[in-house]
């Protein structure tokens, strides 16, 4: 009895300092990592250098004001934008934030422009815990940031800048805020992909020689549709980091660390990053006629009457999964159909 109590206090002892360890360490890593912005902002907020690295890069900017930009989730740079050329930063230092921290969705950083003080903010995550850094007029302030003012997104910067997702349109759809200032994919930056059906193939028979996206019948005859549907499903596991087995360093382990978290992370939006089977296709025949299905290929046949000299019609498919996630509309997905009287 007495063993079993022994055993039972040290596993009660041994979460209890676990759980300290943890409390601890995420409050050090964010003092760790706000330290290192607020002194980031601090070299960023003398102008005179930012004007010395314009004339050291050929230009005679007017004015130049400098920029705390993310790249990633983890990655941050500081940089000098020279008024004359601001859409191509002069890189001064890349940076990364402490292991186990980094930025979620939203801003992407901060300017340090006297002349155009620009109000923004981010927010840091250490292994749960969220601490907000934000900048009102040129110092960066750690805390509960004010509510009454309007923040910016932050400097213009790659997709993933802002923790988003540049959305592949034939084969994912956005779900999420859309961040428009994102410099790689504007059109198609969002906080989350959602893979969605892809239509493979749609045909008819009898078809056009001349055209295969044209058919041409007479009256009362009928035309088979042929279509295949895709599920459009992604790797869970597809962006994750592949280590030198034979790198035995520190970096090596806190990589690993890393790239555990991170997974831990994918399999949290792991319903997100799939198709919702089942998928529905539904075949429009451009006569007010449809027919659906949860095959994902077949024919169908289907009569077409025409009570003038000639009719035209348009035949098109489109599927949708259980989140009823349209397919794209595309060239390819349609038909023409002309029916001869």
């Amino acid at each position: 009895m007495r063993i079993i109590r022994f055993i039972f206090s040290s596993l009660v002892f041994i979460v209890f300092l676990l759980l300290v360890g943890i409390f601890l360490g995420r409050e050090l890593l964010m003092l760790l990592a706000t330290n290192d912005l607020q002194r980031a902002a601090n070299l960023l907020m003398n102008n005179q250098n930012h004007l010395s690295n314009c004339y050291d890069g050929f230009s005679r900017s007017p004015s130049a004001w400098g920029q705390l930009r993310f790249i990633n989730e983890r990655e941050y740079q500081l940089e000098t934008v020279c008024s004359d050329f601001a859409k191509r930063p002069i890189l001064i230092e890349t940076k990364t934030l402490p292991i186990f921290v980094k930025k979620v969705d939203g801003g992407s950083g901060f300017v340090f422009d006297l002349q155009n003080k620009r109000a923004s903010q981010i927010v840091l995550n250490a292994l749960g815990k969220e601490t907000t850094v934000f900048k009102e007029i040129n110092e960066l302030t750690v805390g509960k940031a004010p509510t009454m003012i309007d923040y910016t997104s932050g400097p213009a910067s790659e997709c993933a800048g802002f923790n988003y997702q540049c959305c592949q349109n034939d084969t994912e759809q956005g779900i999420g805020k859309k961040q428009d200032s994102a410099t790689d994919c504007p059109k198609t930056c969002y906080q989350g992909c959602q893979p969605r059906p892809i239509v493979l193939a749609f045909n008819a028979m009898p078809s056009n020689a001349n055209d295969k996206r044209m058919v041409s019948i007479a009256s009362g005859q009928t035309v088979a549709f042929a279509y295949v549907v895709g599920d459009g499903k992604q790797q869970l596991f597809s962006n994750q980091t592949v280590l030198d087995e034979q790198d035995n360093s520190f970096l090596h382990w806190k990589s690993h660390l890393q790239v555990f978290v991170d997974l831990l992370s994918n399999i949290e939006k792991k319903s997100a990053e799939t198709v919702q089977l089942p998928i529905s296709s539904t075949i429009f025949f451009g006569d007010g006629q449809s027919f659906s299905t949860q095959d994902l290929q077949g024919v169908v046949d289907h009569v077409y009457t025409c009570g003038e000299g000639v009719c035209y019609f348009e035949a098109w498919i489109e599927a949708k999964d259980a989140r009823l996630t349209p397919s794209v509309d595309y060239e390819l997905s349609r038909l023409k159909i002309i029916v001869s009287n």
